[in-house]
């Protein structure tokens, strides 16, 4: 566990049902870091893994991480699609393929968004439990 650790949930009722992960591998501008996804089966192909995405991808942006590396197995196709999606170039070795992303530079527009998911995310969140305790489902 580290502490600049970013993950990024998507829950159902307050149960967390996929998860987006950014690592830096480095500390200085520009440099590296590490991306993760896992998404449950029966959340698959609904676009949470390109919301997930588009999150980490902005949050490495707004961070100056100047690469990305994503590894997954061979027959991810899914993982492999969604990293070329975002412009990952994939090369495939010994029972992995790693891709790498470029971020492009951070902008004003790119924190902004960044702040209105945040946002957003921190709303519902707080509607979903506030409506969990009036209804009695809460646990």
């Amino acid at each position: 566990y580290r502490i600049d650790t970013l993950i990024y949930g998507w829950f159902v009722e307050g149960q967390m049902h996929a998860a987006g992960e950014l690592r830096p591998l480095s500390f200085d501008q520009g440099g590296s870091a590490e991306i993760a996804f896992s998404v449950e089966a029966p959340y698959r192909q609904h676009g949470i893994g390109s919301m997930l995405m588009e999150r980490i991808v902005t949050a490495a942006r707004n961070r100056g991480i100047g690469q990305l590396w994503v590894f997954c197995l061979p027959g991810n196709e899914p993982m492999r699609r969604l990293a070329v999606k975002y412009g990952a170039h994939m090369h495939c070795g010994e029972g992995e393929v790693t891709g790498d992303i470029h971020p492009r530079p951070a902008t004003a527009f790119s924190y902004l968004d960044e702040t209105l998911s945040e946002t957003q995310g921190m709303w519902s969140a707080l509607l979903d439990q506030a409506g969990r305790w009036t209804d009695g489902t809460q646990r």
